[in-house]
């Protein structure tokens, strides 16, 4: 029911960068549906990169249950955390036509590593492709609504990127 797949093998364990996709089969007609993902300790993630609403809790709401859907998330490191493998829990929750709850867990581990040992990592082209291809729907999105041509697009950040996340980030 649920597919998590990360455009990196490995995090950086300070200042790490990866992306994640989450693919959600369809569930049928269901009400209330909503995605909850807890990070571990030291990990954090952004809002999904698909504009899917959130609520305060930050559970991804799922308006149509009936197709499948593929959720991005981004999820980083900021200041060292311990080696090691960690574990992400993404609980899907929803209510049948009958009323009762249902409650679908699905746990993946992501490898912690420090800057040494991101030199071997495995990267997912068909994640970075999605990535990438999101980003551009964006940009085009927000060209049209705007009416006029935009400059590319520069972030600025408070923080320095490691040269590893300035090589492994995903642009668009």
């Amino acid at each position: 029911m649920i597919t998590i797949r990360s455009a990196k093998s490995k995090l950086e364990n300070e200042e790490g960068l990866n992306h994640l996709w989450i693919h959600l089969s369809p569930i049928g007609d269901v009400d209330n549906v909503r995605l909850q993902i807890t990070v571990p300790p030291g990990i954090h993630r952004r809002r999904n990169l698909n504009h899917f609403q959130e609520d305060d809790a930050g559970a991804i709401l799922i308006y149509q249950p009936n197709i499948p859907d593929d959720i991005f998330i981004e999820i980083y490191t900021q200041e060292a955390i311990l080696y090691g493998e960690k574990t992400i829990t993404f609980v899907l929750t929803y209510a049948s036509n009958n009323g009762n709850l249902h409650q679908v867990e699905q746990l993946y581990p992501i490898n912690i590593v420090n800057e040494e040992d991101m030199d071997n990592i495995i990267i997912d082209e068909e994640v970075v492709s999605k990535i990438k291809q999101l980003q551009r729907e964006d940009d085009e999105l927000s060209q049209e609504q705007t009416g006029y041509s935009t400059f590319k697009r520069v972030q600025l950040h408070p923080e320095q990127y490691s040269d590893l996340e300035k090589k492994y980030r995903i642009e668009g």
